[in-house]
């Protein structure tokens, strides 16, 4: 199933009876994938989309696959603006779930009160209106749709941030991993811990999932699929680590740094994020001197991409 809005298209490929993955491409800034979990009691999707158009385009057709089941539950898989600002535009009866720590970023200044200037063109923001989890878990908690079994588990540190959720279909082995997971993305550490983020993705393998739908990119299907992704993100943020390291060891700023990116990665999208995990890397490793600020690690990733951050959203 596809369906396209405008500039932008998606598909909605069904993974498993009643169990989907709202695909967009290309992945990149603010351009995030979904899910949705559908059986006799009811729909449960799995993070939401970054503007008010991508937003009414999935729960269009998520209304079209589920033949109007009505939406029970919405998970936020951690509060990024592309994964939860479309919350507002569930339904009402709908429970939001998220870690406590998404829900208090979300009730705390967030896009829709202060939009960044990174990024080009500026977010369309029109129509949205914050909307945090009403009910919070912090270790793990189990949904139910009929006889289908939906788990929502916290790796137990930060990763991607400190309120990441994964849902798991142990079932089906199907797992949606929000943004611990990045397929021919550049992954991001930058509100979280690059230490944590390569921790997680072991814990990701411990399910041995046939199926991971990540955060932004493809599905990925098969073991095979799995393990090669899994490697080159641990790969990258080791990679992160060592120019870190360096850059410490020689007095260089994380600009500095960010020249000696491996040319393997400068290839990949959005490659500008070197500055930002590099930002974090260098907080993480109690770089002498260094003060994470988070404006400072967008300007050198401005620098990278030569002016704002392109974005599609």
């Amino acid at each position: 199933m596809s369906d396209a809005v405008g500039a932008f298209s998606a598909t909605l490929p069904e993974l498993a009876r009643g169990v989907y993955a709202w695909i967009q491409p290309d992945g990149s800034w603010f351009i995030n994938n979904a899910g949705v979990i559908t059986g006799p009691d009811g729909t449960v999707v799995i993070d939401t989309c970054t503007t008010a158009a991508r937003t009414s385009a999935f729960l269009t057709a998520v209304a079209r696959a589920t033949d109007a089941q009505p939406v029970t539950n919405a998970v936020n898989t951690h509060p990024h603006a592309d994964h939860t600002l479309g919350n507002c535009l569930l339904p009402e009866s709908t429970t939001v779930i998220g870690h406590p720590d998404t829900r208090s970023a979300m009730l705390g200044e967030t896009y829709l009160d202060s939009p960044p200037p990174f990024w080009n063109p500026p977010l369309p923001l029109d129509g949205l209106v914050a909307r945090p989890p009403t009910l919070t878990c912090r270790g793990g908690l189990t949904l139910h749709t009929g006889d289908r079994v939906i788990e929502l588990h916290h790796p137990g540190y930060t990763a991607h941030t400190t309120g990441d959720l994964i849902a798991w279909l142990p079932t089906e082995r199907i797992l949606f991993a929000g943004d611990l997971v990045f397929n021919r993305i550049t992954p991001l550490a930058l509100a979280g811990s690059l230490t944590g983020a390569r921790r997680s993705l072991m814990w990701i393998r411990s399910f041995a999932p046939e199926i991971i739908v990540p955060g932004h990119g493809p599905v990925l299907t098969g073991a095979a699929q799995i393990t090669r992704c899994l490697d080159d993100i641990d790969a990258y943020f080791a990679h992160v680590q060592d120019l870190a390291d360096r850059g410490i060891r020689t007095g260089r700023q994380p600009l500095d740094m960010a020249a000696e990116l491996d040319p393997a990665y400068r290839s990949w999208p959005d490659s500008e994020r070197i500055a930002l995990n590099l930002h974090r890397a260098y907080a993480e490793h109690g770089a002498a001197g260094f003060v994470f600020d988070r404006t400072a690690a967008f300007t050198d990733a401005m620098h990278l991409s030569g002016g704002p951050i392109p974005c599609c959203v």
